[in-house]
């Protein structure tokens, strides 16, 4: 606090040198590593003074965007809206940089901070990137008012506080009201590099190779606004048909879905879905809305036309009643290989008795609840020549692939059409109100039987375990806590930069719309905003108060202080050129000449004792009283 309070104003230059880099530090990172070079030679350039060799940066400074784009410009990738930008940024820094160099203050090297931070915004996506952004405009904001305050760096911090407080209001108001454009495309904002989550490539193994995914990273966060459904959340990814063994595929060139025979109980929600490099976008059973350049394939299965290489957020809206008829089957669905897994083909033999499909199922489940199954993340080696046998009558433990796969099998060989379809369960431990995170680790595998009057029905035969004679959301429950429980804490952390990426990151034309309808329909909601407005004036007000309000630390001074207020509004003002007791002596005042003898011995006198304060406090809260 000494060192703020200490530094004085040197000159502008210096104060935009500081802008500069508090600017730079996220742009740095997305241009090419030309272009880091350049920004470092400039900077020697800059610190040697060499003039005269401006001639010479701007050289270099072509040849670093020569080289960055070089491969672009003969091509159209030049088109493309991110890395126009980042040409744009290229071309801002070359130009600083010889502005700079010249060392002479004008408004190019004024207003390129700003220029600087807003270019970067296209670049980053994440709540940290929000809240460095607005330390940028404070620090801005705090360099513009030491610039034109000469005083110190302190004082302009705390004027820099008091404006934000004070302009606090009128953001909210202007952020909310403001007419907004809509995008056809919402890649504008703030950039992220996220990672990669893992998704489905169309396959699934019950070898070594077999899905197990115990990583806790965030796949999508899905939220629900009209309320939180009481089923479970099955979201699909991948439709598998083709049996080759010990593996699943999906079908080469899917054909498009066919409609659904009937769909009810409709249920929308939007999915933030991060990176994953495949072209899959999940959804719940059974989607009847298509995002933009979407398609939907075979199997009900949702894929974008493009890889997921950005964070994608998309509306849905699903049918959690419906019936998916065929006038026809497909002959994969009840392929099998007969000359493996004999044990399991006798056991269907028998169930083939049974004329009634629906019946044949419910006794194909009853089959695998006696084999007393358990359900484990570790289960052991299995006989990969008959697997179905070996799971099913011998080993008896495995976890969702495992399950999926034998009950497919096994439905095939009692002469049910079946598939299997991988895709996410949602965990309700990592539920928030109506928000939802899904994780890698929460990546499932289920099983789908075509039945005559029904079409095409989920099984979850990983409920088929020991524990599920309670009931399939029993043992789903059971299965869900064998996963760690997410930190509460960190579901809430990221329930809350969820919102806030929804309302102020997404805040577009639609939001503002809705936004606007409610406020003039909905009073309480009216009230609540208007309310919520004045109190951060209030706040601003008050902060304005507090900050601007001289501190006093000697406590004699703060005394005559309240005495000098005293007399002031009386009519009685001391003129800044003269000194206190010149001021006090001349008012001919008995008390007043007490006050200041008493005064003039506690600040001067070394023998002064504290409780001379004391007295100067009762002296001057008297005189005031008195008067």
């Amino acid at each position: 606090m000494r060192f703020l309070k200490n530094w004085r104003y040197t000159n502008d230059l210096a104060l935009i040198d500081a802008a500069l880099l508090v600017a730079l530090a996220p742009v740095i990172l997305v241009v090419k590593l030309p272009m880091q070079l350049f920004v470092l030679v400039a900077v020697g350039f800059i610190w040697q003074k060499r003039r005269s060799w401006q001639y010479v940066l701007l050289f270099l400074g072509a040849v670093a965007v020569g080289v960055s784009f070089f491969a672009l410009f003969a091509s159209t990738d030049l088109s493309r809206f991110r890395i126009f930008v980042e040409f744009i940024i290229s071309l801002l820094l070359v130009a600083v940089a010889v502005q700079r160099l010249q060392e002479r203050l004008n408004f190019y090297l004024l207003i390129s901070p700003f220029l600087l931070m807003s270019l970067g915004l296209f670049y980053y996506e994440s709540i940290s990137a929000l809240f460095f952004t607005i330390l940028q405009l404070f620090i801005f904001t705090v360099l513009l008012l030491h610039s034109r305050m000469r005083q110190g760096l302190l004082d302009a911090v705390r004027m820099g506080v008091i404006v934000f407080f004070i302009s606090a209001p009128v953001i909210v108001v202007l952020f909310l009201f403001f007419p907004r454009i809509s995008f056809d495309t919402k890649d504008f904002g703030f950039k992220g590099r996220q990672l990669g989550a893992a998704g489905h490539d169309g396959q699934m193994y019950v070898d070594d190779r077999a899905l197990k995914v115990l990583s806790k990273e965030v796949v999508m966060e899905v939220e629900f606004p009209s309320g939180f459904p009481s089923s479970q959340l099955y979201f699909r990814g991948s439709v598998l048909y083709e049996n080759e063994g010990n593996s699943w595929v999906e079908t080469d060139n899917p054909p498009n879905a066919r409609p659904l025979a009937q769909k009810e109980e409709f249920i929308t929600y939007n999915v933030t879905l991060y990176p994953h490099y495949k072209t899959y976008l999940y959804a719940l059973d059974y989607p009847v809305s298509l995002p933009k350049k979407a398609k939907l394939e075979r199997g009900y299965v949702l894929k974008a036309q493009k890889p997921i290489f950005q964070t994608k957020r998309y509306e849905m809206r699903s049918a959690q009643n419906y019936r998916s008829l065929q006038n026809s089957i497909d002959p994969q669905a009840l392929h099998y290989d007969a000359d493996k897994n004999p044990q399991t083909r006798k056991a269907a033999k028998k169930l083939r008795g049974i004329d009634e499909p629906a019946k044949r199922l419910e006794a194909l489940k009853d089959l695998f609840r006696k084999q007393k199954l358990r359900y484990s993340l570790e289960p052991p080696a299995y006989d990969l020549q008959n697997y179905v046998d070996a799971f099913l009558f011998d080993q008896r433990v495995g976890y969702c692939v495992h399950f999926a796969s034998a009950f497919a099998v096994s439905a095939r060989m009692a002469g049910l059409p079946a598939r299997v379809v991988t895709g996410y369960k949602a965990n309700m431990q990592n539920r928030v109100e109506n928000y939802i995170v899904i994780r890698r680790e929460d990546a499932h595998a289920w099983t789908e039987i075509y039945l005559p009057k029904q079409g095409w029905v989920r099984v979850e035969a990983t409920a088929l375990t020991a524990g599920g004679q309670s009931g399939e959301e029993g043992a789903l429950e059971a299965v869900d806590r064998v996963k760690t429980a997410p930190d509460p804490w960190e579901l809430r952390l990221l329930y809350l930069k969820y919102r806030i990426q929804s309302w102020v990151l997404h805040y577009n034309y639609l939001k503002q719309q809705d936004f606007f309808t409610k406020l003039l329909r909905d009073r309480q909601f009216l009230t609540l905003f208007v309310l919520s407005v004045l109190f951060l004036a209030v706040l601003g007000v008050s902060i304005f108060a507090l900050l601007r309000k001289t501190r006093c630390k000697d406590p004699a001074v703060c005394l005559m202080q309240k005495l000098l207020a005293h007399l002031q509004k009386r009519g009685v003002v001391k003129d800044r050129s003269r000194s206190l007791h010149g001021f006090l002596s001349a008012q001919r005042d008995p008390g007043l000449e007490q006050i200041d003898r008493l005064y003039h011995r506690i600040e001067f006198a070394p023998d002064a004792h504290k409780k001379e304060l004391k007295t100067l406090k009762r002296l001057i809260e008297r005189y005031i009283k008195e008067q």
